[in-house]
């Protein structure tokens, strides 16, 4: 019992390090998300801000034995559910089973949402019965096409629009039954994540360290996949009740603003060139570009006139998730009567451009030499012995 009892301190402190449901996000795309403390779930549902449609896709194939599936496995997900910080209830974390061993007996045992009450529901996993649940084989591929059965849409458009779905696999070995049970896991896993949902794994068992690789690939990323014995379950709850609480990061990108580009003179326009801007996503997110869209509707390079230019990049990801990139194109430019010109070596004068030249100023139209010439009013030009005319 004192052994259980620290294991429970363990996975306390993981728990809330971890679990706490991301609230809010900052504009600094690089700032990290806030937690909010949970609290527990009721009858009435919980108020935590853990809230997920949680499908546990478990293992009950021969090689789990009877004895840890009573021993281990199932208080495991009594205490799973019963969790505080996964926040089962009505208005908080929903739960649904599915288990798998030999493909006739992998089955949904439990939709999500039938039983939303902690209590209810850590009572309908303490009665299962491995005699009913149990088979020869690790169908992983199965219980997995089952999930997307279950979570048919992109998340979060299936059991509760606004909630995310995620989904927890179970296992003690590697799938087996057919020649291509590994490839049809791996590309029920791949459908899962396309969709946008955010896939955990729990290796266990004696053997988990041949075919945690595995795991690794159906998984999100490999930080979403837990490993512990049989007689140390406890050590991986905190770990999946954080993980299955974790919301899939959001995904950004940096404006980008061009240095000022110039007109060339006698142009109206200048062509510029820029690159596509690219996109990051935080730890645990899968992007999977599905579109991208772009306005105004034009590629690089482009010709620009005198001014500031903005185009959206819209690239839309699996999962219904929108990044927006802006790119900023600034071009500039002097007019002379609606031409450009380069105030760097050329002057305009009154509607006339003329190269640049020490010791020379505009009057009117005209571009005059100071040393032998005067501007009169009228921008009339005269010798500079002359006087100007008496207007």
């Amino acid at each position: 019992m004192a052994e259980v009892l620290k294991l429970v301190a363990v996975i306390a402190v993981f728990v809330v390090q971890v679990c706490f449901a991301f609230s809010s996000y900052e504009s600094d795309y690089y700032n990290d998300w806030l937690y909010d403390v949970g609290m527990p779930s009721s009858r009435s549902g919980g108020v935590a801000k853990c809230k997920k449609d949680l499908l546990l896709v478990v293992d009950t194939s021969y090689s789990i034995g009877e004895t840890s599936f009573n021993q281990d496995v199932k208080p495991f997900l009594e205490r799973l559910v019963l969790d505080p910080l996964l926040n089962v209830g009505e208005e908080g974390t929903q739960v649904g089973l599915i288990i798998f061993s030999e493909a006739h007996k992998t089955e949904k045992l439990l939709n999500i949402g039938k039983i939303y009450d902690a209590g209810e529901l850590a009572q309908f996993m303490k009665g299962l019965d491995w005699s009913k649940v149990s088979g020869g084989h690790t169908r992983t591929d199965v219980g997995l096409k089952y999930a997307n059965e279950i979570f048919s849409g992109e998340n979060p458009s299936n059991n509760r629009p606004d909630v995310d779905d995620v989904v927890v696999i179970i296992t003690d070995g590697e799938p087996r039954g057919r020649s291509n049970t590994l490839q049809l896991t791996k590309e029920y896993a791949n459908d899962l994540k396309e969709k946008g949902i955010l896939i955990v794994g729990a290796a266990v068992g004696p053997d988990r360290r041949k075919f945690k690789h595995i795991l690794e690939e159906l998984a999100t990323s490999s930080k979403y996949v837990l490993d512990a014995d049989f007689n140390q379950m406890d050590d991986i709850l905190a770990k999946l009740v954080a993980s299955s609480c974790i919301k899939p990061s959001k995904c950004s990108c940096h404006e980008m603003t061009s240095s000022p580009i110039y007109v060339k003179p006698g142009d109206t326009t200048a062509v510029v060139e820029w690159p596509i801007p690219q996109f990051t996503c935080k730890a645990g997110r899968k992007a999977t570009l599905k579109t991208t869209e772009v306005t105004p509707q034009i590629t690089s390079p482009h010709a620009f006139a005198i001014g500031e230019h903005i185009i959206s990049y819209t690239f839309k990801l699996k999962g219904g998730v929108s990044v927006t990139c802006p790119v900023t194109i600034t071009v500039k430019g002097e007019l002379c009567r609606g031409v450009v010109f380069n105030s760097g070596d050329h002057v305009c004068c009154c509607g006339t451009i003329h190269p640049r030249k020490p010791g020379h100023e505009c009057c009117g139209p005209d571009y005059f030499n100071t040393s032998n010439q005067k501007c009169c009013a009228n921008a009339n030009l005269v010798s500079s012995q002359d006087s100007c005319p008496t207007p």
